[in-house]
């Protein structure tokens, strides 16, 4: 008698595995498809970005035209004017961040050790 002809037949364990990798196989099949659209769509976002790249304008040479340090002078007063106070507060902050600092050493111990495990624990020995 073939699998399947009585419901209340139990099938035999091969053919539950089968089924089982056959719904794993679509399920990757679908992922697959949605890895492959999205890699689409960020090829479109890289062939804009290259686009933009390509298209854009020279530096402009505007600092050629000052004549005068009056000039000079004027255009960095007006750049001061207009720089937001919330962005320089926010650099205040951050200036340091990045910088290395010392490497401050413990002194000794009583005994005159000064492995890292003594000073993690607080240089108390036992004695």
């Amino acid at each position: 008698m073939l699998w399947g002809s009585e419901s209340s037949e139990v099938p035999p364990k091969g053919v539950t595995q089968m089924n089982q990798l056959k719904t794993d196989i679509a399920k990757l099949r679908k992922v697959a498809e949605e890895v492959a659209a999205y890699i689409k769509e960020l090829g479109r976002e890289l062939d804009d970005c290259v686009e933009a790249i390509n298209n854009k304008q020279p530096a402009h040479d505007d600092w050629r035209k000052i004549k005068t340090i009056e000039e000079a002078d004027a255009i960095a007063a007006e750049a001061r004017a207009r720089k937001n106070s919330i962005a320089v507060a926010i650099g205040g902050r951050n200036k340091n961040r990045n910088r290395l600092q010392k490497v401050k050493l413990a002194p000794a111990c009583r005994g005159g050790s000064t492995s890292a495990i003594s000073d993690v624990l607080g240089c108390s020995n036992p004695d």
